[in-house]
Parts: structure tokens; sequence; C-alpha cells
């Protein structure tokens, strides 16, 4: 079972690799939101989608498909208006964000699912 869980890890890990440019994490007590935007290809920063991840779902916010900045935008403005909400954001690199989100959500999960078997 653990097996399955590390697999699923890596290949989300490597999949948001290649796609990723700009994450910011927000953080409302125990509470934390992913915003990111991601690319169809690394090299190009057109087609791109502003994702919105409260930990049970990515939400595609805004996307374009031929103005370069706009996803970036429409992210700092995002990003902003949590903060004016009181979130605490910041701009994260891809290994920030695995080990501050995807770990404790990984092992969280792992552990639900070993509860479980257990019984």
């Amino acid at each position: 079972m653990k097996i399955i869980f590390f697999t699923l890890f890596i290949a989300f890990f490597v999949s948001t690799v290649a796609t990723a440019n700009e994450e910011y994490v927000c953080n409302f007590g125990d509470d934390k939101r992913l915003i990111s935007v991601t690319y169809d290809s690394e090299h190009e920063q057109v087609p791109c989608q502003v994702q919105y991840d409260k930990g049970y779902g990515v939400e595609t916010l805004w996307n374009a498909q031929s103005e370069v900045g706009y996803c970036e935008s429409k992210a700092q403005e995002f990003v902003a208006k949590q903060e004016s909400w009181g979130w605490s954001c910041s701009k994260v690199t891809q290994a920030e964000y695995v080990e501050e989100v995807q770990e404790p959500q990984v092992m969280e999960e792992s552990q639900e699912v070993q509860a479980a078997l257990d019984q």
C-alpha cells in the first residue's frame, strides 16, 4: 500500500515540476492554500492557467491562450486578495512546496488508510 502512495506522489511531483513556474503557499492557522501558474509547455508562457488548491481538489481560476503575463498577473492579484483576508502568503520553489504541503498530506493520508485497514 505504501508503494502505491509513494508512486502516486512521485508521479504528481514529476508532472508538476514540468509545468509549474510560479507557486505561492498561503497559510491561515493550520489551513494551507496553493496558488500556482502552470503552463502546457515548459518552454512557453502561453497557454497558461492559474490554479487554486485548497487541499481537496484543484480549481482553475483563470487561463490565457495568447496573452503573455496574464496568468502571472492574475496569480499575484489573487495572492494580494488572500493577504487582505488575513492569509500569509509566500512564493515558494517546487522543493519547498513538496516539503511544506505535499509531504504532510501524503503522510496524513497514509496514516488514515493504514488506520482503516487495521480496523
